[in-house]
């Protein structure tokens, strides 16, 4: 890899992870969605400083081109990424059907007191 790529590579790097920081203080991120951006962006950082780690991992693995070994890591964390995701929206799904039916038992409450 050349060193001017590694250098834009790494500062591209930084700023993500500097944006996921802001994010965090501001409060629009919660920091247990953090985790595994963080793991990524260190593991890429490593990546970026120690260009041979690809390359001994995708021979390690067996894929024929450390690009190949790339997409394969991405699709990983992005089907890492949906999973989470689609957990959440589980919970929050039980969550809203829950409250559903405890707002109507509350009205059905409060219409028959004020029937008295």
């Amino acid at each position: 890899m050349q060193v001017r790529l590694q250098i834009v590579f790494g500062v591209v790097l930084l700023l993500f992870m500097i944006a996921v920081v802001h994010m965090i203080r501001k409060r629009y991120l919660e920091i247990k969605y953090t985790l595994s951006w963080f793991m990524t962006l260190v593991f890429l950082m490593i990546v970026d400083v120690f260009p041979g780690i690809l390359s001994f991992i995708t021979a390690w693995v067996g894929v024929e081109l450390p690009s190949n070994m790339l997409f394969i890591l991405g699709f990983c964390f992005l089907m890492g990424i949906v999973l989470n995701l689609t957990v959440e929206l589980s919970k929050l799904s039980v969550q809203n059907k829950t409250l559903i039916q405890e707002m109507g038992i509350m009205e059905k409450k409060i219409r028959q007191l004020e029937e008295i």
